[in-house]
């Protein structure tokens, strides 16, 4: 049996689907959500493989030593810089909304 994987969810508009995320990862993931404090987050943190935030505080990256996946649900420029994350942490965002955004900035 393979050990239990951690996801944490640090973002108000994302938690609330903690539940969903559970119900769709592979058995074995652990779903840890909270839109709280930094605090909160260190301590979460140190275990997790997955995060799924707008940011992460780079007070929190010296904690993030496990982490194999940062989620960002949102565009623009990340933070902390995407080299800042533990090796081999593939950081992604969501993207190919720039012409829709226009088009509606437009009318």
């Amino acid at each position: 049996m393979s050990p239990a994987r951690k996801l944490v969810i640090w973002d108000d508009g994302w938690a609330p689907y903690a539940a969903e995320f559970a119900a769709r990862l592979e058995p074995g993931w652990r779903v840890w959500a909270d839109a709280g404090d930094t605090r909160w987050l260190r301590e979460q943190i140190g275990d997790a493989d997955a995060l799924v935030a707008l940011g992460m505080p780079v007070e929190a990256l010296p904690d993030a030593r496990k982490l194999s996946l940062f989620l960002c649900p949102g565009a623009g420029l990340l933070t902390p810089d995407p080299e800042a994350f533990p090796a081999g942490c593939p950081v992604v965002n969501v993207f190919e909304h720039d012409a829709p955004v226009a088009e509606y900035v437009l009318m």
